[in-house]
C-alpha cells in the first residue's frame, strides 16, 4: 500500500508508525510517498502507480484542502484505489473517506 503524507505534516510520525506496524499483521507491503509541496502531487502518484501499488492512503494535511479534485483523478489515472480521512476526498470523486 502507498501512503501519501503531504512533507512536515503535524502527526503523520505516530500515523506512519501505526501503519508500518500493521501492515505485516495485515500482509501489506507499505511505501511512504513524501510530498514537500502540492506541485509533487503527480509525481509521487505516477511513482506508486509504476510501482505497482494497488492501493493509496492520504494521510491528512490542510495542505491537501485546495487539491481534493486533483488527488482522485490522479489516483484514478494509474489505478489506484484511494481512501483518505477527510470527507472532502469522496465529495471530490475519492473511493472512501474514514474517520
Amino acid at each position: 500500500m502507498a501512503v501519501l503524507t503531504f512533507a512536515g505534516a503535524t502527526g503523520d510520525e505516530l500515523r506512519i508508525r501505526a501503519l508500518q506496524e500493521a501492515a505485516p499483521t495485515l500482509r501489506l507491503q507499505l511505501q511512504v510517498f513524501p510530498v514537500p509541496d502540492p506541485g509533487g502531487l503527480e509525481h509521487a502518484i505516477s511513482a506508486m502507480g509504476r510501482a505497482g501499488f494497488q492501493a493509496l492512503q492520504i494521510l491528512p494535511a490542510s495542505a491537501w484542502d485546495l487539491f481534493w479534485k486533483q488527488i482522485p483523478d490522479l489516483a484514478a489515472q494509474h489505478g489506484l484505489p484511494a481512501i483518505a480521512q477527510d470527507a472532502q476526498f469522496p465529495r471530490a470523486a475519492g473511493l472512501l473517506a474514514y474517520g
